[in-house]
């Protein structure tokens, strides 16, 4: 087993770990900890279909498919809760939320 295959196994025991603590009320979906698990789980979800699709010939798939898996990539990264992020990093990271609030313009343009 390769370690992305372990990330992803840990990535998704933890969002599956996060959607029964929502289920049962334990949490709310937006707690820090429930955000910041969902951004890693999108992040990674959609860097890797970008570059997978971008780096690994697949025989079989037209140039128009591999377009469509790498744009499902970009709209995995869309989803991603910009706002809801940089309030939790500018509790435990200051420094760190301040580098990232361009991302606060993105999450403008998805909201309606």
């Amino acid at each position: 087993m390769k370690g992305y295959h372990i990330y992803f196994i840990f990535i998704k025991l933890l969002i599956i770990t996060q959607i029964i603590a929502v289920i049962m009320k334990k949490q709310t979906k937006k707690s820090d900890l429930f955000i910041l698990s969902d951004t890693a789980f999108k992040l990674s979800a959609g860097i890797y279909l970008i570059v997978f699709f971008l780096v690994q010939p697949i025989p079989g798939l037209d140039f128009g498919d591999l377009l469509i898996l790498r744009f499902s990539g970009v709209v995995i990264l869309f989803d991603i809760d910009y706002s809801g992020l940089i309030k939790v990093l500018s509790k435990y990271s200051p420094w760190l939320s301040k580098r990232l609030s361009p991302l606060e313009k993105l999450q403008e343009l998805q909201s309606p």
